[in-house]
């Protein structure tokens, strides 16, 4: 099977210039059917009778510009038939072409699903992207565990994202403006963003706060964003208990890679957390109604200090518990936050257990 899919997928991408190559999998009656699609320079029916002989290649150019034997497609469909298979192109010039391919598979009996064991979150979650065959792929990923997914045309966001309780970003290039400033609109919003995109893509100066995954993305991994395990031999205390210590929590951290850390750890401790790197972007967020039952707050800050951000937050959320956080603790900051009436002073890396204390205190 591997031999069949890089023989057919590097053919589509030697001869798709712009566009896409697409793979899709499809269960079939007593096996799978691969497809191979691209929007590439296509092939004429003429040649298409011939395409699967030994060395015979759609033009006679193509050696001379690719290379090659003209073995591959010959070697696919001598692979498919000692499966029990076979293989069918449909392609027009100009246009691109599709490749099915069928091999017989045995069932396994002991398969699971992905999500076996668990049940996903009751939450509508957005899909905005700039590439609608990817965004495709990732709604029919959180289909299959059972995700309520709505993809949406950027022209169509603002009227859709009252309903969303989770936007997911996903991004294929590096300069986007409108992207950018749908997802601006959705923290404004108070929305969790994911972000999904290749290595290659730099959105550094975009993805503050947020949940970063890399494309490809494996449906394990957006089960693990969406599903709740089953617990078993839970009592109704230790439930009440589990969600009476689940914290909104704000965090001011100007470091990505501390930033990247807090959000990791605090959300695994089933906090929703709402990350800024300047005093100035989370002030106007809180102007904007977020409330958040926790602030950890850095205390050198680039442009003011964590004391001073905290005082005024403080006149628009008088009773939340507050907490510096500082890579070093000296007499000098525990006097000033005991003066300013900080709660509680963290060393990095965040001490958890320290935090669970600060935030069950009566």
């Amino acid at each position: 099977i591997k031999q069949i899919l890089m023989n057919l997928l590097s053919n589509a991408f030697k001869f798709t210039q712009s566009g896409e190559v697409k793979l899709s999998v499809m269960s079939a009656e007593s096996g799978v059917t691969f497809v191979v699609s691209d929007t590439g320079s296509g092939i004429d029916q003429a040649q298409c009778d011939h395409l699967f002989e030994p060395f015979v290649q759609a033009d006679s150019s193509i050696t001379r510009t690719y290379g090659g034997t003209g073995l591959g497609l010959s070697i696919v469909k001598q692979l498919c038939e000692l499966m029990g298979g076979h293989v069918t192109v449909a392609s027009v010039p100009g246009e691109g072409s599709t490749f099915s391919c069928y091999v017989h598979l045995p069932s396994n009996d002991d398969y699971q699903a992905i999500g076996n064991g668990s049940h996903c979150l009751n939450q509508q979650v957005m899909i905005l992207s700039d590439h609608p065959t990817v965004a495709l792929a990732i709604e029919r990923q959180l289909n299959a565990i059972g995700v309520s997914v709505n993809c949406v045309a950027l022209s169509a966001f603002s009227d859709h994202l009252v309903h969303a309780d989770v936007m997911l970003l996903v991004v294929t290039e590096n300069h986007n403006g409108e992207l950018k400033a749908a997802m601006s609109t959705a923290s404004q919003e108070i929305k969790p963003i994911y972000l999904i995109k290749p290595a290659y893509v730099d959105w550094a100066d975009a993805h503050t706060g947020m949940k970063v995954m890399q494309l490809p993305v494996k449906t394990g991994q957006l089960a693990q964003l969406f599903e709740v395990k089953k617990t078993e031999n839970l009592n109704p205390t230790a439930v009440a208990q589990v969600t009476t210590s689940q914290q909104q929590i704000l965090v001011l951290e100007d470091n990505a890679i501390n930033q990247e850390l807090m959000l990791h750890l605090l959300e695994k401790a089933g906090h929703k957390v709402h990350i800024f790197a300047h005093a100035i972007d989370a002030l106007s967020a809180l102007n904007g109604g977020l409330r958040c039952d926790l602030m950890l707050v850095d205390y050198h800050l680039p442009d003011i200090n964590g004391i001073e951000f905290i005082n005024q937050a403080r006149l628009l959320l008088p009773d939340v518990a507050c907490a510096i956080l500082t890579a070093d603790v000296s007499d000098q900051l525990l006097a000033l936050c005991h003066q300013h009436q900080i709660d509680d002073v963290f060393t990095k890396p965040l001490d958890l257990d320290g935090l669970a204390q600060l935030i069950n205190q009566d």
